[in-house]
């Protein structure tokens, strides 16, 4: 299960939802949904994961790569510096 406590008062900036990112990212995944899930229709879940899948794919088309971010953000070529 992923983590689902509130770290918002010692931790406002990294809560549960961050710890969840990166372990998603790292394919750690949940072995059962949330439980708020149960409650929903199946076709209110699946529009409301097609429409996750939407604004991830044009985020992917628009946003720079995690290497070009950094490069811009420092005005700097990383990928020659070591």
């Amino acid at each position: 299960m992923l983590p689902n406590f509130d770290l918002l008062e010692r931790h406002p900036l990294f809560g549960d939802y961050s710890y969840a990112c990166i372990l998603l990212g790292m394919k750690y995944l949940p072995e059962t949904s949330l439980p708020r899930l149960d409650y929903l229709e199946p076709e209110e879940i699946e529009k409301g994961l097609d429409l996750i899948q939407n604004q991830a794919i044009k985020l992917k088309q628009n946003l720079p790569s995690h290497s070009q971010y950094l490069q811009d953000l420092h005005g700097a070529n990383l990928t020659n510096s070591k």
